[in-house]
């Protein structure tokens, strides 16, 4: 039936050995990827509880910048009809003029929505 020697056995047991050792170095290479990952969660976890922490009983949140636009919207009454050529420049172009023609892409969408 079987001719199994002893060269045989320490094959098979060799060779199992060796899948073994590959499935463990694949395992633990798994979990230190994973270990590394769970750290990351951590430390950005830490870091929003410090952050929250930190500003909870502060002013409310609005950007540094805040005051300094505040200042710029709302200039002193004397200076108010005071405007830069940058400022008219760009208060003209913001308010829609009728005078103005309509842009090249503007009339180039109704010329094709007028085409059949």
């Amino acid at each position: 039936m079987w001719n199994l020697t002893g060269d045989d056995l320490q094959r098979a047991k060799d060779d199992l050995k060796g899948r073994r050792a590959s499935l463990q170095a694949h395992y633990d290479s798994e979990a230190s990827r994973l270990d590394g990952e769970l750290a990351d969660i951590e430390r950005v976890e830490r870091f929003a509880t410090n952050l929250a922490s930190n500003h909870k009983d502060d002013a409310p949140l609005t950007p540094a910048v805040e005051p300094a636009l505040a200042a710029r919207e709302a200039p002193p009454p004397e200076a108010a009809s005071e405007q830069t050529p940058v400022e008219q420049s760009t208060d003209a172009a913001a308010a829609p003029s009728e005078e103005r023609s309509p842009s090249r892409w503007r009339m180039r969408l109704s010329a094709e929505e007028a085409s059949p």
